[in-house]
């Protein structure tokens, strides 16, 4: 509910969507909240068994073209 209610407040604050960045997102559980709330999402998600989950849900939330996902890991070294 927490969760829900920041990114509600944060995402509907401004007249564009907001941008919420999933890093090592997994299969997606954030970025789909972040998509119900309005948000746009970029995530990151370095393990390839997770993208069909998130490209799924991504589609199923009906905002996919709010979506993106990088295949690959974030990290501040190179």
């Amino acid at each position: 509910r927490l969760a829900n209610a920041v990114l509600s407040f944060g995402c509907r604050a401004s007249k564009s969507p907001a941008l919420m960045v999933d890093v090592g997102m997994n299969i997606g559980y954030f970025s789909a909240m972040a998509l119900a709330a309005g948000c746009r999402v970029v995530a990151f998600e370095p393990t390839k068994y997770h993208h069909p989950y998130a490209l799924v849900t991504a589609m199923l939330s009906g905002h996919g073209e709010r979506f993106t996902l990088h295949k690959l890991a974030a990290s501040n070294i190179s």
